[in-house]
């Protein structure tokens, strides 16, 4: 769903102006700190966060952001009749709220939470991720 107000072209642009030389830099802590972690992260998810990225090729990298910046799905997501739960990050500064209700406004029966959290929610908002997420899918193993 490129395009979509708060992801799209700011994905989009950065692919394409960075690429992999933007990977092959180590970005320092506050650049993750402030785009994934949030500023109050603990150092040990910061050391959790870079052994993974480290894990990857830079091209690798360059090449996952930019098929996220190029997919669109939207089609099949429209028609998809799988229960979805959406956790959005209230201080997430790459995946704005607003994607979340274009989201909704495309699938009214998505489930959706707003949680106090930068982009790697379920990452840094652990207990109410989780809760919300049980409680999501109880219902559905019963079914």
């Amino acid at each position: 769903m490129p395009g979509m107000d708060g992801t799209g072209p700011t994905l989009t642009w950065m692919a394409a102006a960075f690429g992999a030389p933007l990977f092959r830099t180590r970005l320092p802590d506050l650049a993750l700190r402030v785009a994934l972690l949030g500023a109050d992260a603990e150092s040990e998810d910061l050391r959790e966060l870079r052994e993974v990225l480290d894990s990857v090729a830079p091209r690798g990298l360059a090449h996952r952001v930019g098929e996220v910046a190029r997919v669109d799905v939207t089609a099949s997501f429209v028609s998809s009749a799988i229960p979805t739960l959406y956790l959005a990050g209230a201080r997430d500064r790459l995946m704005s709220v607003a994607v979340m209700n274009k989201l909704k406004r495309l699938r009214p029966d998505i489930v959706s939470y707003v949680l106090d959290a930068p982009h790697l929610v379920l990452q840094q908002a652990r207990a109410e991720a989780s809760a919300l997420v049980n409680a999501f899918l109880l219902p559905l193993a019963r079914e």
